[in-house]
């Protein structure tokens, strides 16, 4: 039987506990900064050549580090699905809590000032995907 909170929930002897599990996802959401109680961008990178997509990655999540508070920074790390269709792919999470970043403003910034900054080759692709439906 599987263990996941969502499978636990909706397979319970009594009937399906909808209440508890928006509760306890509340919960997760609000103690790890993520959305809605934060606000969210995922950055893709892809290359033909996963060291390409790796290294900008890298110099991406360095550059965003030395930035510092609101932003939380998650990588980077190969995709979950790490090659689709020739590319290797590189993801970085960025998220800023909305009681120190309530209109994303200082996300946005930050994004802006690492666009700037760094020289992405022409066979690197970046995609920016904000406040992403799927984080997987």
């Amino acid at each position: 039987m599987p263990t996941h909170q969502v499978f636990v929930a909706l397979s319970r002897p009594g009937g399906p506990d909808i209440e508890g599990f928006l509760h306890n996802e509340t919960q997760i959401r609000k103690m790890f900064n993520y959305p809605p109680y934060a606000k969210m961008v995922i950055l893709t990178l892809a290359s033909e050549k996963d060291e390409d997509a790796r290294k900008i990655s890298e110099q991406i999540g360095q550059k965003l580090r030395t930035i510092g508070e609101p932003l939380l920074v998650n990588g980077p790390m190969q995709s979950l699905v790490p090659r689709v269709k020739r590319h290797y792919r590189w993801r970085i999470t960025i998220r800023t809590p909305r009681s120190k970043d309530p209109s994303g403003h200082q996300l946005r910034t930050a994004i802006q000032e690492v666009k700037k900054s760094i020289s992405i080759p022409h066979n690197v692709l970046l995609m920016i995907d904000v406040d992403p439906l799927e984080v997987v």
